[in-house]
């Protein structure tokens, strides 16, 4: 201590400790090389599965020695071992390390224990919701073979009831441990959610050529005369503007801006004729706008979903819909004898039975880092009896409609043993809808085409503008397509969508700190009226980077697109859009 600090603290009456700066200097010498990867005690469990563990661990031969990637090694043979029944396996680290040689030997000793099957299961927690009920989610059975796998299940499914806000399910302390096979209890404990729940929000959407502000209010009840039955309703009102974003300080934007309206009521029965039987029964009005017109549709659609197993399900919907234009920029004479027909009248009823096949494989909904999802759709509108009455569905059009989406997410942290959570998404998509019967009912209807460009689809366009469009008489050009002939040109780009879509997507996602995120993404696709049209309108593409970050009720993000084609036909449309909205693209 100095003579000024001894000073000071006799001034004050007490002592002030010295004050010690410690620096330290690390220089980076050549790593530590991973030599040899052994796995002792493991013979029990049978070559094959050996042998998976050697190829599949996180540290191999020549890696770099890492604590992370050691650990993460005997983590994943502590579940392997618990899927093959060895429900108290544990697994010790041991590393020989050589500096002289800068090289290492790891060893994994693992401690298996005795296979162990399931014993007594105990349910505890529930008040309002019936025990067989729950029972029937539960999937661990009295004698069965233990594995992890199926306390994680049963856990999950327990969620999926929508019911309870703590679901925990856990192995008790074993019986009979003295032979070969002990009985493991299984303990669930779960604590029911209050089933009535009333939520309101404000909720925006922005984007390049469409933008909407909206304040929402929903109401749900869960347990529906104590059988889980669920009822919601939901209301959502707001303004919505399909203008530019250079146009939305002008004064007058027309009906490129107006009130939207969302009404719906949705009713539930989980086990309709079953376990794995769902019933659904959905009423909505809708009131919207979109490009150039604005409208109003009511729908009803009663649905049923068959769980076929974990990852497949099967659904038949119909739909009955009244469909209404409240104001557009269209005139509709011009468009009575051009191929788009009846598809573009003032007003229609649409009726329809839709079948949708549903693969999803992914690991999370909201946030996907690994896993295969897929859907494939088939609609038809009237019938091969249809004539002029539409039989059997009725409906003013007669049409077929198939839609197929497949997407794939992978974790390149450790396919590649990158650094970080980086996760590749890739998405490919398409669709056609075909007319058929008398040609006064054998078209598409105007909002049942296929539209592109977009937050979700391909992000370097306006929303639905990637396709065959109506163009004012400053836009058209030597270059068009037969449906500009035939129509002329209008007085505001409409776009007409396609009878036929293909488009996809390239995204590489990565995880930063604090819940935030970015991307950077590759798109393309397109739409078409007519096969003919191919070859004026090749697939096109965009590209472009987002940010992300992750709420409580999902991700929300911010891309830029930015087209990369010099296409003639789209000339007048922007070269690059922003999009802003809650969740993924895809």
């Amino acid at each position: 201590m100095t003579h000024r600090q001894a000073g000071r603290s006799n001034r004050k009456g007490r002592q002030r400790p010295a004050v010690v700066r410690i620096r330290g200097l690390v220089e980076q010498g050549q790593p530590t090389l991973v030599r040899s990867v052994r796995f002792q005690n493991l013979d029990i469990v049978g070559a094959p599965i050996l042998d998976l563990f050697r190829r599949t661990a996180d540290v191999q031969v020549g890696d770099r020695l890492e604590l992370e990637a050691i650990e993460a090694t005997r983590d994943g043979i502590v579940q392997r071992l618990q899927e093959q029944s060895f429900a108290f396996a544990s697994v010790r680290i041991k590393a020989d390390i050589y500096p002289d040689q800068h090289l290492a030997d790891v060893s994994f000793v693992a401690d298996t224990g005795p296979t162990c099957r399931f014993g007594q299961v105990t349910v505890t927690g529930n008040v309002a919701v019936p025990g067989a009920l729950i029972q029937d989610e539960i999937l661990v059975h009295e004698g069965d073979a233990y594995k992890a796998s199926t306390l994680s299940r049963t856990r999950q499914r327990l969620f999926g009831l929508g019911t309870f806000s703590i679901v925990d399910v856990k192995p008790g302390e074993p019986e009979h441990l003295d032979s070969k096979t002990p009985n493991v209890p299984i303990d669930i404990q779960v604590s029911e959610s209050r089933f009535k729940q009333l939520k309101t929000g404000v909720g925006m959407g922005m984007e390049s050529g469409a933008q909407e502000l909206h304040v929402s209010a929903g109401f749900r009840h869960t347990n529906l005369a104590h059988k889980l039955l669920q009822l919601e309703l939901n209301a959502s009102l707001g303004y919505a503007s399909t203008a530019g974003f250079g146009s939305l300080l002008s004064e007058s934007i027309g009906f490129n801006s107006s009130p939207v309206m969302d009404l719906s009521a949705k009713f539930t029965y989980p086990r309709f004729l079953g376990r794995r039987w769902r019933m659904v029964q959905d009423i909505s009005f809708v009131e919207d706008l979109e490009s150039s017109y604005r409208y109003a549709s009511s729908t009803y659609s009663p649905s049923f979903t068959y769980q076929a197993s974990k990852w497949l399900s099967l659904t038949t919907s119909y739909y009955l819909q009244y469909f209404v234009f409240l104001d557009q920029d269209i005139d509709l004479s011009s468009l009575e004898d051009s191929q788009l027909g009846l598809d573009i009248s003032s007003s229609y009823f649409l009726s329809y039975v839709e079948q949708k096949l549903v693969w999803d494989g992914r690991d999370d909904v909201l946030f996907t880092h690994r896993g295969l999802y897929g859907k494939l759709t088939l609609a038809t509108a009237g019938g091969p009896w249809a004539g002029e009455t539409g039989l059997p569905f009725m409906g003013d059009f007669n049409f077929v409609k198939a839609f197929g989406d497949l997407r794939l997410y992978n974790s390149l942290s450790r396919v590649l043993k990158l650094h970080g959570s980086f996760v590749l998404a890739t998405r490919l998509a398409g669709g056609v809808a075909e007319p058929f019967g008398i040609d006064s009912r054998a078209s598409v209807p105007f909002a049942e085409r296929f539209y592109l460009g977009g937050g979700t689809t391909v992000r370097g366009w306006v929303s639905d503008h990637l396709g065959p469009l109506c163009k004012t008489d400053d836009d058209v050009g030597s270059f068009q397509l037969q449906v500009e002939q035939e129509l002329g040109a209008c007085s505001e780009t409409l776009p007409l969508g396609g009878r036929y879509t293909l488009f996809g997507s390239v995204e590489l996602r990565k995880s930063l700190l604090w819940g935030m995120g970015v991307v950077a993404f590759l798109d393309f696709g397109q739409a078409w009226d007519r096969l003919s049209d191919f070859s004026l309108l090749p697939l096109l593409p965009s590209a472009g980077s987002g940010i992300r970050y992750a709420s409580p009720v999902g991700p929300v993000r911010l891309d830029f697109g930015f087209r990369l084609d010099q296409n003639e036909y789209f000339a007048n449309e922007p070269r690059w859009n922003a999009h802003f909205s809650l969740s993924e693209a895809f």
